[in-house]
């Protein structure tokens, strides 16, 4: 055991360590980020899951049994994190009061924090813990009005409360992020707004400075949401993602998600989607097969198409085809089902969907004019 004087010159020193590569950290690439999580979370010894990786923000889950030898101390954390509890256990970050950390309390980490855990129950600690890169992190702090001067500084507070909502939204997320067919971009936005939200509570009236200060201007709002737009546009085939789209237009992508959806209305991800389902619509009228519909519309398998198809349009995409569905002639005109013999289709893909017509004539609305 070591007595008190000597456990903080200990974790100052470690803290001093830490810090002349600290700045390097905060400027990794998603897989050297990977790499060193996987190293602190030692994958079969130390039950540290890292579930997702990306250069603007990780997620992953503790899995912490009471017996573990490292249980009391895992060690600082690295980037700007929240922490959803599922089991209640102490939290005593360095300097600062124990904290019940429960279901109702978001525990919020600054940079570098160094902290202890005492166990409440037999489980030990099963938690998911979201964390933002540092500039990121330090921009949504200002966004809410905190007064942070630095990413070390981001927070005033340890801890925040945990509305029911948010604790569903995270666990949801949670389970979302590993899914394959999730959207790259509405997971972003997703991270960042359960990061945002997490730190909400704690911000005070006294604490908040006047938005007019820091926020753009209106046009400036304006020329930013419009060349999203333009990008979203010509783009939206690709799996784009938000670090991608932010990139491209030279802003952070918090900044992005925050002003696109202050101008328009709607998130990248719902505009975006929109986009994907309207030319969807366009290519199912022209014959074009479902999986080929698609992967030219950004969507990552025929199952996530058909998933979102039905749940923004209330039918299947399948459905939708057998309304609008006619075939085109070799001239580029529109013929009837009577009209559309061999000799007189386009292409193969025409010749194809008119078959399909042909068999499914009087079906569901159709008339052969």
């Amino acid at each position: 055991m070591f007595a008190p004087c000597q456990k903080i010159a200990r974790v100052r020193c470690l803290a001093d360590g830490i810090a002349q590569w600290g700045t390097l950290y905060m400027r990794m690439r998603e897989r050297d980020a990977t790499r060193l999580h996987r190293l602190r979370g030692k994958p079969g010894e130390c039950p540290n899951e890292l579930v997702v990786a990306n250069h603007d923000w990780l997620h992953g889950r503790f899995r912490l049994p009471v017996d573990w030898p490292g249980f009391a101390d895992t060690g600082p954390v690295l980037w700007p994190t929240v922490v959803f509890h599922r089991d209640p256990v102490v939290i005593t970050q360095f300097n600062s009061d124990p904290v019940v950390a429960d279901a109702n309390t978001t525990i919020i980490y600054n940079p570098m924090r160094t902290y202890t855990r005492e166990a409440l129950t037999e489980h030990g600690e099963r938690s998911e813990w979201y964390s933002v890169s540092p500039l990121l992190a330090l921009e949504i702090a200002r966004s809410l009005g905190l007064p942070a001067e630095s990413a070390e500084s981001l927070a005033p507070f340890t801890h925040t409360a945990c509305t029911p909502a948010l604790y569903r939204d995270q666990r949801r997320l949670s389970v979302q992020l590993v899914d394959a067919d999730s959207d790259p971009v509405q997971m972003s936005e997703a991270v960042f707004d359960v990061f945002r939200r997490a730190l909400e509570p704690g911000v005070t009236v006294r604490q908040r400075r006047s938005a007019a200060a820091t926020e753009p201007t209106r046009r400036t709002h304006r020329e930013l949401a419009e060349n999203a737009k333009a990008v979203l546009a010509q783009r939206f085939g690709e799996r784009l993602t938000l670090d991608e789209l932010s990139d491209e237009l030279e802003v952070s992508p918090f900044h992005l998600a925050r002003t696109f959806r202050h101008w328009t209305g709607q998130t990248v991800h719902k505009y975006l989607t929109a986009l994907r389902i309207a030319a969807a619509l366009d290519h199912i009228a022209t014959g074009m097969p479902l999986t080929d519909v698609a992967s030219s519309t950004g969507f990552s398998s025929h199952s996530h198409f058909t998933q979102t198809f039905g749940s923004l349009l209330g039918e299947s995409p399948s459905a939708w085809r057998r309304k609008i569905l006619r075939p085109v002639g070799r001239d580029g005109t529109e013929l009837s089902i009577s009209e559309a013999t061999p000799d007189r289709l386009g292409s193969p893909s025409t010749a194809q969907a008119c078959a399909w017509v042909m068999r499914n004539r009087g079906a569901n609305g159709l008339s052969a004019s």
